[in-house]
């Protein structure tokens, strides 16, 4: 006898899926989906953009306040730190722009001012004393004027000047110096340099004592080299104490 066929259970129809409970939606009811932002600790698509102030949260901070936490600095204040510059500084190289005139130069110009003096200085002292170079670093047509003599006009005039100083010096076998020293520095309108400073020239013989041959209060016109090296002498005026003119 053939066996019956295996008994198969009832096929149940799946309940409706819209009306079990618990159950999932059908496509149509997904749209009446409870509103989420009234389920608990849930919210819609527009409360999202709604968060809560952060601002207002302990501890947090807008975007304005990020600028004032501790220690940062807005953009005007970075200028403000310590060792920035609000503008260039023209240093010891003369073909950086003088300030205005009136205004302090910078440390660094003056600085640059004193190494001219002291290299111009250099260059009629000792035995490697050079009048010809020392003329250089006055203007073709620069004035040296001594209070009460007669001015040497002229870089020519300027040069045989020194070198005849110089003779002179040697002949005595003296150490020679000059020292410079209170240099005030200002500029003036067509970018030259007005100095006013204290020279002492002081003679020393071999084997003797140092004497002072001179004190002076010297005033200078300092004008840019054409080459953009350095500076230049244009008008210097020269007033020994004891004498009108300063």
């Amino acid at each position: 006898m053939t066996p019956a066929p295996l008994a198969t259970p009832a096929l149940r129809r799946a309940p409706d899926l819209g009306t079990a409970p618990d159950a999932a939606r059908t496509a149509s009811d997904a749209s009446a989906a409870p509103d989420l932002g009234t389920v608990p600790g849930a919210r819609t698509a527009a409360d999202l953009g709604a968060a809560p102030d952060l601002g207002t949260v302990p501890g947090a901070r807008t975007a304005a306040d990020a600028g004032t936490a501790p220690g940062a600095r807005t953009a005007p204040d970075a200028g403000t730190a310590p060792g920035a510059r609000t503008g260039p500084d023209p240093l010891v190289r003369p073909d950086l722009p003088a300030p205005s005139a009136g205004e302090p130069v910078p440390a660094s110009l003056y600085a640059g001012v004193q190494q001219f003096y002291a290299r111009q200085m250099h260059l009629i002292e000792g035995a490697g004393a050079d009048p010809d170079a020392w003329a250089e670093t006055f203007t073709e047509d620069a004035v040296i004027e001594l209070a009460g003599d007669t001015p040497d006009v002229g870089r020519e005039a300027i040069r045989a000047s020194v070198a005849a100083g110089v003779a002179h010096v040697a002949a005595q076998g003296w150490d020679f110096r000059h020292w410079f020293g209170m240099l005030d520095v200002r500029p003036r309108e067509d970018g030259s340099l007005r100095t006013r400073y204290y020279a002492l020239a002081m003679a020393t013989p071999c084997g003797g004592a140092l004497a002072v041959r001179g004190s002076l209060v010297c005033h200078d016109d300092l004008v840019r080299a054409p080459d953009g090296s350095g500076w230049l002498v244009r008008h210097r005026r020269l007033v020994p104490d004891g004498r009108p003119g300063d």
